[in-house]
This record gives structure tokens, C-alpha cells and sequence, in this order.
């Protein structure tokens, strides 16, 4: 939402739209190659900072109010960054910075970073050590700039694991105290707790909570503690993945803290937080989307020969002359004095497995495997003659 209330923006297809509060047509403020989404406007109305990867990585740009004028914030070659968020001053941006351990998805931390850029400050690491698979995520600052909220994954283990029950309570809200580094968990409990929203007014927390099998908008009164649902119509959250994009779609409140704006069932909607009445808001975007052709190189798939990649079972031959081994499912001698590599067998049936010479080096043993056969136990000559089955039953290997 602006300050003044009078507009909103958004992001669609990679792009940043702005529009009335009252709905209608909404303007591009982005049209380009570049994937741009996550806007947030600052607190005097003039900038906004949102997220894209026009620079090669995901990263934090601010722009004017009207589209003009972007530049780059944050500096990041490795690591994506997600989910800026201004502080009160307007001087600063807090965001997700996603940081890769073992798994191909990026767990996250808190940095901050300055809106005339450089390397940004580290707010919250992960956990290092066993658990630095677990998320972090959502950060945002409080309307007087004293905390930090985010969402944090409270589970205990090691290891991120898909398709676990929000309903136990995955993740919670925790508060950090700017002044004193002091942690509070501050909402968690049955459906979790996500992505908060605090008014501008100081009074509410509004957040996302799994509620049987619906997601639902809640707020809390930070006077009170008495957590309030709004409406249990949102679309699914993202609880059981790994939300390095957040885990919900970002909503906002109107800037006198009476009304909340969200985004679901396609379009948004206004809720009153005194009386829960939804109002739809209308809108329509025309948009025209550049595209480019993939970048393909031809691959040959089948060439009829290339260099293989793994061996395995590789051995000497008790004369020390040979090598055996096997690859792409069949034996193979390869003569060390030549080098000439050579099939061992002729046949193409079955594949061929665990080679072992015997102790004069005259035979070989292996196993082979046929779909429907199943498994036999073979001895054959070193030289690739007389191959003989000395099984009496098929096998599993």
C-alpha cells in the first residue's frame, strides 16, 4: 500500500503493476526480460524496492514511484535474495538472503542492507552446524523500528523434509530486539504461525495460520496477546515446502490500520478488521511480454562411440597382465601391454555383473540379470569361451 492510501502495487508474471485502491486498470511500472516481483513501497511514498534478477542473480533494486530510475541495492554474486521490506526511516531494506548447504534449495537469513547499497549487515545466521537446513524467512520491521519479525522453522532435526503437518506447529514468528539482540518467539503453536504484518498504528501483528485444512489471516493485539482470525478463505500456504520466496503471498494493511489487503482466489480483497466484511477489488491489466528463444546447443545422444565414464568391479588378473571390469552393464579385458579392450562375451540378452577371477586366473565368475529370467551365476573362460551357468533356480540379485 502507499502512504497516502491511494494506490497499491503489485507483481504479475515477472512484473511490477501499480493500482487505485478502488481497483481498475493497473499501470506496468516494470516491462522487461528482467523477473521482477516483491514491491514495497517506502515510507514517504517516493521509492519503491523490489526484488529482480535483471543483473544475472536475485537481488534488491529501488526504483522511483513512477518506474523510472532503477538501481541495484544489494550486491549478491551467489546467493538469491528475497523479500525486501523498508524500515521506518526509509534508510534501510531487510530482507531473506537464501545461502546453500547440502540441499539444492536455499535455507535462509536476515540481512540488512542500506539503500545506497554495499554489503549489507547480517541480522539473523542460520542455524549453523546440524540444522542449517531449516528456513528463515519474511523479515520485516516493526512500525517504530525497534524489532524485527520473521518467520523461523522450529522443527528440530537436522535435515529439511517435505510434506510435514503444519497443523504440529512447523513454523513460528519470532521478534528481535534491535537494541539488545534479545530473541522472543513470539506467535507459534498448532497451524504455525507466518509472514508478519505489522499496522502501521503500532496496535496489531497480522499473520498466516494453517486452521484445520484452511490457511487463514489472523491478527494479534500486541497489547493484548489475543489472536483474532480475520478470514479462513486464503489460498494454500506454502507450510509444507520450503517458501524461499516466502511463504505466502504479501499483503498489507491501509495505512490508518483498519483494513487489511490480500490476494486470493485470483484477484485481491479488502477486509474491515473491526466487522471481518470482504470487499473485492477489481482490477484489469493489459500487459505486453517480451520473450527470447532458449538458448540450445545440440546434444548427440546416441553417438556410436564415446568415452565411458564409470567402470566398476575393476581388477588385475592373478598374472598381473589383464585388467577385468565392467561397464554399461557388460565385462570387459582390457590387455595393460596394449592396451586393447576387449567384450569378454558376445551376447546382448542380459547384463553382467560382479566379475571375480579365480585363483589361476584361467576363469571368471559373474552374475547376470534378465528382467523376466532374474539372475544367474556364470562361469567362463578368461579368454571369453565356454560360458556355463552352474545355478540351478533363477535369483534376485
Amino acid at each position: 500500500m502507499s502512504p497516502d492510501g491511494q494506490y497499491m502495487v503489485f507483481d504479475m508474471l515477472g512484473d511490477i503493476y501499480q493500482v487505485p485502491l478502488t481497483g481498475g486498470k493497473a499501470k506496468a511500472l516494470t516491462a522487461d526480460f528482467g523477473w521482477n516481483i516483491e514491491p514495497s513501497i517506502s515510507p514517504d511514498g517516493s521509492k519503491i524496492a523490489f526484488i529482480s534478477d535483471r543483473g544475472g542473480i536475485s537481488n534488491i533494486w529501488v526504483m522511483d514511484a513512477d518506474g523510472s530510475n532503477l538501481r541495484q541495492v544489494s550486491q549478491e554474486k551467489n546467493n538469491l535474495v528475497h523479500s525486501p521490506k523498508w524500515s521506518p526511516d526509509g534508510q534501510y531494506l531487510v530482507a531473506t538472503k537464501g545461502i546453500m548447504s547440502s540441499r539444492s534449495i536455499p535455507a535462509g537469513e536476515i540481512w540488512m542492507y542500506h539503500i545506497d547499497g554495499g554489503d549489507g549487515l547480517q541480522i539473523k545466521a542460520r542455524v549453523h552446524g546440524d540444522a542449517d537446513q531449516q528456513n528463515i524467512a519474511d523479515p520485516v520491521f516493526s512500525h517504530d523500528g525497534n524489532y524485527i519479525y520473521y518467520t523461523e522453522n522450529t522443527v528440530p532435526g537436522a535435515q529439511f523434509e517435505y510434506n510435514r503437518n503444519p497443523l504440529e506447529g512447523i513454523f513460528a514468528i519470532t521478534r528481535f530486539d534491535r537494541s539488545t539482540g534479545e530473541e522472543t518467539r513470539f506467535i507459534s503453536g498448532t497451524g504455525g504461525a507466518i509472514v508478519p504484518t505489522p499496522s502501521p498504528d503500532g496496535n496489531y501483528l497480522a499473520f498466516v495460520r494453517r486452521v484445520k485444512s484452511n490457511t487463514a489471516l489472523f491478527i494479534k493485539d500486541l497489547k493484548t496477546g489475543e489472536e483474532t482470525p480475520l478470514t479462513l478463505d486464503l489460498e494454500r500456504d506454502m507450510q509444507e515446502g520450503f517458501g524461499s520466496e516466502g511463504y505466502y503471498a504479501y499483503f498489507d494493511w491501509l495505512p490508518d490500520s483498519s483494513a487489511l489487503v490480500y490476494w486470493t482466489g485470483g484477484t485481491f480483497h479488502k477486509i474491515d478488521v473491526a466487522t471481518k466484511t470482504v470487499e473485492d477489488i477489481d482490477i484489469s491489466v493489459n500487459a505486453t511480454k517480451q520473450y527470447a528463444n532458449a538458448l540450445r546447443f545440440d546434444v548427440d545422444v546416441a553417438p556410436d562411440e564415446f568415452d565411458v565414464k564409470m567402470i566398476r568391479w575393476s581388477q588385475h588378473s592373478p598374472d598381473g597382465q589383464t585388467m577385468l571390469f565392467q561397464a554399461l552393464g557388460k565385462l570387459y579385458t582390457k590387455n595393460k601391454q596394449s592396451g586393447k579392450v576387449t567384450r569378454l562375451t558376445q551376447q546382448d540378452d542380459h547384463d553382467e555383473y560382479y566379475p571375480r577371477y579365480s585363483n589361476d586366473g584361467s576363469k571368471i565368475v559373474y552374475t547376470t540379470w534378465h528382467d523376466q529370467q532374474l539372475g544367474e551365476v556364470r562361469i567362463i573362460n578368461a579368454d571369453g569361451s565356454n560360458s556355463q551357468v552352474i545355478t540351478n533356480t533363477p535369483g534376485i540379485m
